[in-house]
């Protein structure tokens, strides 16, 4: 798909540690939207390491030197419905894409977040076309593939602080409830989502709204454990 496509601009990011190096190139195509690639080089080197040929012009990365595993990673996706993880001290690789993805149904990792530790990886990402989700990974092995979720938070993500230096994680989303009472949508009985529509079948505006949330996780503690306050007066 590169071959017909013009190169556009590049930028480069160099690792927190210094030793790694990832050029993003940006390709347009006669038709369709832009690819990306991913050139990763030592820095001060021209050996590649590894090249990534993305199918999508977004190319979300994330590094991680000095895992638990005495190993050094780069974080990516090919396809832009799965997975790269870079061993860069050992030029090893390894892509997933799941079965779902040819159908269009995978899961698009749209960033990621390494938890102090470096053995949790929290994904934002949504399935094409839907709502941002936060979602937990075991990170502990990066080179097995696919990674084993461990937790996916309820909610519409909105944005993510990240984590701080006491480990923990901060965020705000929001959930579609029902006015009268709060009650969130997704935990409505049948009878109940039935009575906030209209005799055609629609949503009645005035009995379903949105409520904005913060939560924070702290790593270590179960996952049942995330605090979650309401942002704001109530439902807008």
């Amino acid at each position: 798909m590169f071959e017909s496509a013009r190169r556009g601009g590049s930028e480069k990011h160099v690792s927190p540690i210094g030793c790694y190096e990832l050029e993003i190139v940006t390709w347009e195509p006669p038709h369709g939207w832009a690819y990306s690639e991913g050139l990763v080089r030592r820095v001060g080197r021209h050996e590649l390491i590894a090249r990534i040929l993305r199918n999508f012009d977004a190319f979300p990365f994330t590094w991680c030197e000095e895992h638990p595993t005495g190993h050094d990673y780069l974080i990516a996706g090919e396809d832009y419905q799965g997975q790269t993880i870079i061993e860069l001290d050992t030029g090893a690789r390894v892509d997933h894409l799941p079965d779902a993805a040819e159908q269009g149904f995978g899961f698009c990792w749209a960033g990621h977040l390494l938890s102090p530790r470096r053995d949790v990886l929290v994904v934002d990402g949504c399935y094409w076309a839907g709502p941002y989700e936060l979602v937990a990974y075991d990170f502990s092995r990066p080179m097995h593939l696919p990674l084993t979720e461990l937790h996916r938070w309820a909610g519409d993500l909105v944005s993510v602080d990240g984590f701080d230096s006491n480990d923990w994680l901060t965020w705000t989303f929001t959930r579609a409830v029902r006015v009268s009472d709060g009650k969130p949508y997704d935990d409505l009985t049948d009878d109940e989502e039935a009575d906030l529509r209209d005799d055609d079948g629609r949503y009645r505006p005035e009995l379903l709204g949105n409520q904005t949330y913060r939560a924070r996780w702290r790593v270590g503690d179960p996952f049942e454990a995330t605090q979650v306050e309401l942002v704001g007066d109530g439902v807008a």
